[in-house]
């Protein structure tokens, strides 16, 4: 499972919503930021890497990637991932956008966009599970379940989808 989250971005894409990704990358480009780079030392991702609009705050492998914005917007975001073992078997994979609004335009840009971000990460967090359940054997059968649990302002769009194998 952690192994399809680290291949996100670049020439890979984001497994749903990539004309979305490329529109925001081409917003941020003409805003003056960085833009979709797709640029990528190696397949592996560290600490420190830079692709498409990212930067690899902290990765702890097979268990957390912590992402942090490098696109224009008004604050600060990071994208984490988290691969736990769910309770009752199989994985468990949470997504959670991080945005700290700086002022009210800060604030206007989270509230307008809030619905668009929960169908993004919820799809690429079931494209994730559904990738990964490609790779496990033809006889594992793999239930796909998605949660998403709504927070204020500063707080995470937190997207929750567990599999069992």
């Amino acid at each position: 499972m952690f192994a399809v989250i680290t291949e996100l971005g670049g020439s890979n894409g984001y497994l749903y919503g990539n004309v979305l990704w490329r529109v925001r990358g081409w917003m941020d480009r003409m805003l003056g930021g960085v833009g979709l780079r797709h640029s990528r030392k190696d397949a592996r991702l560290s600490r420190g890497d830079h692709f498409d609009f990212w930067c690899v705050q902290d990765l702890v492998p097979g268990e957390r990637l912590l992402l942090r914005a490098e696109m224009k917007v008004p604050g600060c975001a990071w994208l984490e991932f988290h691969v736990l073992p769910h309770p009752v078997g199989g994985t468990l994979v949470r997504c959670c956008a991080w945005f700290e609004p700086r002022g009210l335009l800060g604030e206007l840009y989270w509230w307008i966009l809030y619905p668009i971000h929960v169908m993004i990460f919820r799809g690429m967090v079931e494209a994730i599970c559904k990738k990964a359940s490609h790779k496990l054997p033809i006889d594992a059968a793999l239930a796909v379940r998605g949660i998403i649990d709504s927070f204020s302002t500063g707080m995470p769009v937190k997207v929750v989808v567990s599999s069992r194998g």
